[in-house]
């Protein structure tokens, strides 16, 4: 997959997925990394580089590594090297926000900044709902 700067530009991409928290240093970098390993795993290497997938911050500083408790969050799902000792953190801005296809934010003030940074974004940027581990794990009958 490409650099996160270059996901930016949308004509290189079939489709563009865009994770947005606070610090951009814990839960949208898992939900990125994860989500590329996923497309990765589902459809191969080559097709998964079909989809941009990056996050961002909307009060990142730039440059940070992950959070330490991210990485091993990481480490023990089996996602780790480059992409993950190299991860840097990066603000959200209207440039990121219109290359993505689709927006998912960590909760809703991200979602209220993405949309007001860029109000365009509004019917592409989404809170998706909370999933509790048992509820995926158990499943009735």
């Amino acid at each position: 997959m490409e650099t996160r700067e270059q996901m930016t530009d949308h004509d290189a991409y079939g489709f563009s997925v865009l994770f947005v928290c606070t610090g951009n240093v814990c839960r949208s970098p898992v939900a990125e990394l994860v989500t590329r390993r996923l497309l990765a795993d589902n459809f191969g290497p080559e097709e998964a580089t079909r989809f941009a997938v990056s996050s961002a911050g909307t009060h990142a500083a730039v440059g940070e590594p992950m959070d330490p408790l991210s990485r091993a969050e990481l480490a023990d799902m089996g996602v780790d090297g480059d992409e993950v000792s190299g991860f840097r953190s990066r603000p959200v801005t209207a440039d990121v926000i219109q290359a993505a296809d689709l927006i998912l934010t960590a909760d809703r003030t991200h979602r209220s900044a993405v949309v007001q940074l860029a109000p365009s974004a509004l019917g592409k940027t989404f809170l998706p709902p909370r999933v509790r581990p048992a509820a995926v794990v158990s499943r009735p009958g």
